[in-house]
């Protein structure tokens, strides 16, 4: 659990996100009510120019923990902590966001699991703090890749843009 809450919490970290969100959304992973977190560059209107998201697979995640899969071994690759996968990921976010000139900002959302009633949903956001957000559209056509990471293969990283 904490290498999973380390990805996303550097994820949310390097995309400025405040210190008090990123508390809320590793409260929601530790307690696996949210199973996908994404971070999308808006402009003023809220149309998503590039968008960087993270999926959590739980049950992927309770097949590694009911077989005792409870640590990962990375290698040299992995920047102070961080998957290469998603280092790629950020650097690409990062210079995406750069490229417009500081006229994107970067807004998270978080999708709970699946199969879930409204009613839980609306205690889960009210436990977390969170709201329900309005239907976002791309700013164009939008084209990108998904990586999973191989160490901690319940995470999968998605990268994409408006070319």
């Amino acid at each position: 659990m904490d290498a999973v809450i380390s990805q996303v919490r550097t994820a949310l970290r390097r995309t400025y996100t405040p210190s008090s969100t990123i508390e809320k959304v590793c409260r929601g992973i530790q307690n696996q009510w949210i199973e996908k977190v994404t971070i999308c560059g808006e402009d003023d209107y809220g149309s998503i120019w590039c968008q960087l998201a993270l999926h959590i697979d739980w049950t992927r995640y309770q097949l590694h923990m009911t077989a005792g899969r409870t640590t990962i071994t990375y290698d040299q690759r992995w920047a102070e902590g961080t998957s290469i996968e998603l280092d790629e990921a950020l650097l690409l976010y990062d210079r995406y966001v750069k490229s417009k000139g500081g006229s994107l900002r970067s807004h998270v959302y978080v999708y709970y699991i699946s199969g879930t009633s409204h009613s839980w949903r609306s205690q889960v956001q009210q436990a977390l703090g969170f709201v329900t957000a309005q239907p976002k559209t791309w700013a164009g056509q939008q084209s990108g890749t998904k990586m999973m990471i191989p160490e901690l293969d319940e995470i999968t990283v998605d990268f994409s843009m408006v070319a």
